[in-house]
């Protein structure tokens, strides 16, 4: 009796390792599936955290700036850039306005006063070339800033020259300062500009050069001869504007965000 129950317990037995076989491949599968998804969720969430940070780091900031409307910040950065345009321009114009009453004063012959004209514009090429490209490593703002400085200091130290080649040495150095600020007061204006006033940005701040050539001659017409030399000096001090251009460029990432 008891051996075709065994016996039919034992032929089932395939059948039920085939149909343990048949669950075991099914769940396999769907934990691979599940698997699968996961890890494509977070390749997408990958994917989606690598475009924001692509996004974030390639901000264009002059479409930002043409985008928005000019405000009272970008109109100070211009009007101080033109104010240092201006002492540029009435700086390199004075000693055209000194150099005779210095003459007279020291009994220069005319063979000495090329030097004394022409040492002041040898200085202003040399900014041009050798100290203006420093701006791409410390900054337009920081270069227009110490430049500012520089020459106001050398040109107030011109007043105590008291020989010829003493003048020359320092229109020479007042020259360098001179020539290295115009490059970064016009980089600095445009990078501040929108596209539609750029040109008219730099256009204005350029009439402050010629003003300041303008306002030199008033200045020397106005005094004695005697006081033409020191006055023309001293008369001028951009230290103060530079204080504030500091102030008024510092805001930039204030007002752009």
């Amino acid at each position: 009796m008891d051996l075709p129950t065994q016996t039919s317990r034992n032929s089932c037995n395939p059948q039920a390792d085939h149909f343990c076989t048949s669950s075991r491949l099914r769940h396999d599968t769907i934990a691979a599936l599940s698997s699968s998804q996961k890890t494509n969720r977070a390749g997408d969430s990958l994917a989606s955290k690598g475009e924001e940070m692509s996004t974030e780091v390639a901000f264009d900031v002059p479409s930002f700036i043409n985008s928005r409307r000019t405000g009272i910040t970008q109109y100070g950065i211009v009007l101080l850039c033109g104010l240092v345009m201006f002492l540029d321009g009435f700086d390199t114009q004075a000693i055209s306005y000194m150099v005779p009453s210095i003459a007279k004063e020291w009994g220069l012959t005319k063979q000495l006063l090329g030097p004394i004209f022409s040492s002041a514009l040898t200085g202003l090429m040399v900014g041009y070339l050798l100290v203006s490209p420093f701006s791409d490593r410390f900054g337009h703002r920081k270069l227009v800033i110490i430049s500012t400085f520089a020459f106001a200091l050398l040109t107030f130290a011109t007043i105590f020259a008291t020989n010829v080649t003493g003048l020359i040495a320092l229109r020479f150095l007042t020259g360098i300062a001179l020539g290295s600020v115009v490059p970064s007061a016009i980089a600095l204006t445009t990078e501040f500009s929108p596209a539609r006033l750029r040109a008219t940005f730099v256009l204005v701040i350029y009439a402050g050069f010629s003003l300041g050539f303008v306002a030199a001659g008033a200045v020397a017409a106005g005094l004695p001869p005697s006081m033409a030399g020191d006055r023309c000096c001293g008369s001028v001090r951009p230290r103060p504007w530079s204080s504030r251009s500091w102030r008024c460029c510092s805001c930039r990432s204030r007002w752009i965000s």
